[in-house]
């Protein structure tokens, strides 16, 4: 506590009924001083403070208006030791074992309490200092730095190849619509071809008589979707009416040794029936 004192190197006030160690709510105006500890030092009997007295606590003490010193302490409630001197207090009634202000969370404790909080936090052995922590406290926004930094380099980086990928290379990328366009122009040509086929193919089965006229436009549907079903039909279904149109060699015009009628009783009735000379016949 000694060197603690030495190390702030401020007076420690002594008050009027511990007034500083109060709420503030609970106050009513100032809390005047009644002296100041001046220094400390420590022998076999305990703590000794030198203390510069105001006028009016003099007046009081040798008036024996207040009679006791009651001091007060910052304690760690890990260890449950006393670790600084806060000041102390006229009072009527001394409290030297400090419980009532043992029983109060101090700003002691919650500096102990964060430090311990902290070395858990980053898990750091039992028993780092201070120092050390805000080292690694040091050591870990250097990092946060470099992330934060790395991290802008990446949204750069993402950016140009946003830009990139916006403005494609014509020599080696074919815009999306050029290709739909030319994936539909080729759709509609082989689609016409298609049906130029089936057509072409309904035109045959036709003429054989595979098919009736009634029969044409199903027979184009079908060979247009599915020309192997079309041909399969066809393969299954011989000509109904084939052989009417079948060729059948003969010649549409008589022989050259056609030979004129003889001239008889029946051809000269049928020429005369049908208006013709007499000699019109031939066989």
């Amino acid at each position: 506590m000694i060197a603690d004192f030495a190390a702030r190197a401020v007076e420690l006030p002594v008050d009027y009924e511990h007034q500083a160690d109060s709420d503030l709510k609970e106050r009513s105006g100032p809390v005047p001083a009644a002296g100041w500890i001046k220094d400390l030092k420590a022998d076999e009997r305990g703590l000794w403070g030198r203390v510069e007295w105001t006028a009016q606590a003099r007046d009081l003490i040798s008036q024996k208006a207040y009679r006791y010193l009651s001091p007060a302490f910052f304690y760690s409630k890990v260890g449950r030791e006393i670790t600084r001197l806060k000041g102390a207090g006229l009072v009527h009634k001394p409290a030297l074992h400090l419980q009532a202000l043992a029983s109060e969370e101090s700003d002691m404790d919650q500096e102990t309490t964060l430090l311990a909080r902290l070395v858990a936090f980053l898990k750091l052995p039992e028993g780092t200092t201070e120092e050390e922590v805000f080292a690694k406290l040091d050591e870990l926004g250097r990092g946060i730095e470099e992330t934060d930094a790395a991290a802008q380099r990446l949204e750069s980086e993402l950016a140009d190849l946003q830009v990139i990928a916006s403005q494609p290379d014509p020599a080696r990328f074919v815009p999306i619509e050029v290709v739909k366009d030319l994936m539909q122009s080729r759709g509609r040509d082989l689609s016409e071809r298609a049906r130029e086929r089936a057509e072409t193919k309904v035109a045959d089965a036709l003429r054989s008589g595979h098919i009736t006229p009634a029969m044409k436009d199903w027979a184009t549907a079908l060979c247009a979707s599915d020309e192997a079903s079309f041909a399969a039909f066809v393969t299954n279904h011989p000509p109904m009416w084939g052989h009417i149109v079948q060729p059948s060699g003969a010649s549409a015009f008589p022989p050259e040794t056609s030979r004129k009628t003889t001239g008889s009783d029946a051809e000269q009735a049928v020429c005369s029936q049908l208006g013709l000379k007499p000699d019109a016949l031939e066989t």
